[in-house]
């Protein structure tokens, strides 16, 4: 049985996909305008923010795992789609 705060889990992958994929744009920017250092930084702290979150949910247990992974894959169709060309 789903507890009723499951989908917060999904609430909370939303938050940590959107703050990860909304400073793709700034690291990518970093790249290419040669800032290597900064930009291994912010990639290498994206990267430890985004997993200590999943592993915090994932303590929770599978359920709030899965719907924390939807958010966050939810907040990435919807900042990175925009971005295609």
């Amino acid at each position: 049985m789903m507890a009723l705060t499951d989908p917060l889990w999904a609430l909370a992958g939303l938050l940590l996909g959107a703050v990860h994929f909304s400073t793709l744009r700034h690291n990518t920017g970093l790249y290419l305008t040669g800032g290597m250092a900064a930009a291994v930084a912010l990639h290498l702290a994206r990267m430890v923010i985004v997993v200590a979150g999943l592993v915090l949910v994932g303590m929770r247990g599978a359920w709030p795992l899965i719907f924390a992974l939807g958010g966050l894959l939810l907040a990435r169709s919807w900042i990175v789609r925009p971005e295609r060309r």
